[in-house]
């Protein structure tokens, strides 16, 4: 079974916001080589052998590539709340701003594939930014 197939666009839409419909954002649009194949090489080239994943592994791995994939498109498939009111004017207002939601998408495929390296990142944590290494702090 593949990472992602045309069964995983409406989890795909739904990450982008709830709100999307097929016709915001269709199939053929999610198919293409710049949202579907770069959401599977992404995910391809940080985790080995994906095609051999199971279980809990292979549900981080296929929601990191969805979370990348919707992060992608969440660029061009811009979410507005529109409304009218009882005269007749209308206005439309972004709720969350794409380039805020496409971060987040992000920020969310990376944690998708920290489950996967998590060992790894516990046995060799990373210093963190502004610490003191090799020095007491009283």
């Amino acid at each position: 079974m593949p990472l992602l197939d045309s069964t995983h666009y409406p989890a795909i839409r739904k990450a982008i916001k709830s709100s999307v419909t097929v016709a915001e954002c269709p199939d053929d649009l999610i198919a293409q080589d710049n949202y579907l194949w770069a959401a599977l090489t992404w995910v391809e080239s940080r985790v080995e052998d994906v095609d051999s994943l199971t279980g809990d592994d292979l549900k981080h791995a296929r929601l990191a590539a969805i979370n990348y994939c919707a992060h992608k498109l969440a660029l061009v498939v811009v979410p507005v709340k529109s409304e009218s009111n009882a005269a007749g004017s209308s206005y439309s207002q972004d709720t969350v701003g794409p380039s805020q939601r496409s971060r987040q998408l992000l920020a969310d495929a990376e944690a998708e594939l920290a489950f996967l390296t998590e060992e790894d990142e516990i046995s060799n944590p990373p210093p963190r930014s502004g610490s003191v290494t090799n020095r007491a702090v009283w």
